[in-house]
């Protein structure tokens, strides 16, 4: 009977251990008045965001000084101020066309993605059935569920030698068909992400449309093309924007897709600062192309935020009409 006892007492001591700490945390509540805190919770948070940017802002910052700098690879130090690595980038052919691929590659697969993933996000706002909008989702969430590296070997798999495609184009008579190693294997793996991505972030834009103005439109004549056009387009072009520069952000720092569907043919800027830094181990060099790279994903974000203020688009600025040969109301 005495171990029940014990083990009785000791619950009992645990609960009331439990009480005291739940009345320390009362107490502590009540004498530190947090209460009276509330209405400036929003500055709270507001503060570690701007810690956390802070943080960014600070390495970006020992980038471009340690950028500015000659560095001995040997004793792992930083020697005097020079601007040869700037000098460097600019002066040497293959930093040049690595710049321009990934910035030619970005902007191609942020505009197909973006232009598509208007109707897909179209689509999963205005249908009415809960299985195709829960389908669309589930399709959508689909990339971001699986690792970087597996979607690029699923792609060896497909687009390889032996792989799905090779296979088809052989069946057809076309014969064997590998696109891995081209600049189209490597836009192929990055749209993957981008195209859901763009589509999720188009949502609240499309559903902030108002259905009654595309009713008011067609009623006036307006075919669905020029409802898109006129009506929908400019309307959720903040929402393109945004997606155009959360697209090109990740297109521009790519990595992955690159090295594993390029075959080290057509490597991106974040290659050649992963090379920087291990390879070479030229800290200084990598700083500087990293700099670089800040700089270029900055100005088009600019651009893209910048275009997605302006009031109308080109094609806006002309009078809604009806098309030819619409019927007369």
């Amino acid at each position: 009977m005495s171990a029940p006892t014990a083990q009785h007492g000791s619950a009992s001591g645990d609960i009331a251990l439990g009480w005291r700490c739940l009345d320390a945390v009362i107490w502590l509540w009540r004498r530190l008045r947090i209460r009276a805190l509330r209405p400036y919770a929003g500055y709270v948070l507001v503060l570690f965001s701007f810690l956390l940017v802070g943080l960014l802002a600070v390495g970006v910052a020992l980038l471009a000084w340690e950028s500015i700098h000659e560095f001995d690879p040997v004793m792992v130090e930083l020697l005097g101020f020079s601007w040869e690595n700037y000098e460097l980038i600019l002066s040497e052919a293959y930093y040049f066309r690595t710049f321009a691929r990934t910035l030619g590659i970005s902007i191609v697969v942020t505009l197909v993605s973006v232009v598509l993933a208007l109707p897909l996000a179209y689509t999963m706002v205005r249908t009415r059935s809960r299985l195709a909008r829960f389908t669309l989702l589930c399709i959508a969430f689909l990339p971001f569920l699986v690792g970087e590296m597996v979607r690029g070997y699923s792609w060896l798999i497909v687009l390889g030698r032996d792989g799905a495609l090779a296979w088809f184009t052989d069946l057809i008579g076309l014969g064997t068909f590998t696109p891995i190693g081209t600049a189209f294997a490597v836009s192929l793996g990055i749209f993957q992400l981008l195209l859901p991505l763009a589509a999720l972030i188009l949502v609240p834009a499309v559903r902030a449309v108002d259905p009654e103005l595309e009713e008011a439109a067609a009623t006036l004549g307006g075919r669905p093309r020029r409802i898109w056009l006129f009506v929908i387009v400019p309307l959720a072009r903040r929402g393109l924007a945004a997606a155009a520069a959360v697209c090109f952000t990740f297109s521009m720092t790519a990595f992955a897709m690159p090295t594993l569907l390029g075959l080290g043919r057509h490597d991106f800027v974040a290659n050649v600062i992963h090379l920087s830094y291990f390879a070479q181990l030229n800290n200084a060099l990598g700083a500087a192309v990293g700099i670089l790279l800040v700089i270029i994903v900055t100005l088009g974000i600019l651009l893209l935020l910048a275009g997605g203020e302006i009031s109308r688009l080109p094609w806006g600025r002309r009078r809604f009409a009806p098309d030819r040969g619409a019927p007369p109301r």
